[in-house]
């Protein structure tokens, strides 16, 4: 398409105005723009916004960046350099942080085990008699015998029937 003032150049300055129901555009050329007072960039374009996300952005990185977990000593920068936290109180330090990455490399901030979904029946297996054993050994710990008994003999029946 070709400016609509000098009909000689391509028109790459494209406006629109919008008055009620009438709409009327206008396409120039860059120099007939220019002359009209036009330069192509709406005002505050992207680099204002560009702006304000890389000040924003910048200022969360910074206070990030300074925080260190006063139990180990480790920095937020240390573990973002090295991939790994410096003792489990870093969780709750980084808390604001480290949220948003594990949603996005889990699906979820919520520990749900340690078996896979796609896990098989014996893996499964396994798994349940790891658990009833641990729950064995917090019943003996808090003298619930009768708790402890019932495991036990659970422990033993999943044993001989493997499964």
């Amino acid at each position: 398409m070709n400016c609509q003032k000098c009909k000689k150049r391509v028109a790459t300055v494209h406006l629109v105005e919008i008055d009620g129901d009438e709409k009327r555009e206008v396409h120039l050329c860059v120099e007939c723009a220019a002359e009209q007072g036009v330069t192509g960039q709406p005002p505050g374009g992207m680099e204002f916004l560009a702006g304000l996300i890389n000040e924003q952005v910048g200022q969360e990185l910074a206070s990030l960046a300074g925080m260190r977990c006063p139990a180990c000593g480790c920095t937020f920068l240390a573990f973002r350099t090295e991939g790994r936290l410096g003792c489990p109180r870093d969780y709750e330090v980084f808390e604001k942080a480290l949220k948003p990455m594990l949603e996005r490399m889990h699906g979820s901030v919520q520990h749900v085990g340690k078996l896979p979904a796609n896990a098989g029946e014996e893996a499964r297996r396994q798994g349940d008699l790891v658990r009833l054993r641990r729950e064995l050994k917090r019943a003996v710990d808090q003298e619930d015998f009768e708790a402890a008994a019932a495991l036990r003999d659970q422990i033993a029946q999943r044993e001989q029937s493997g499964g």
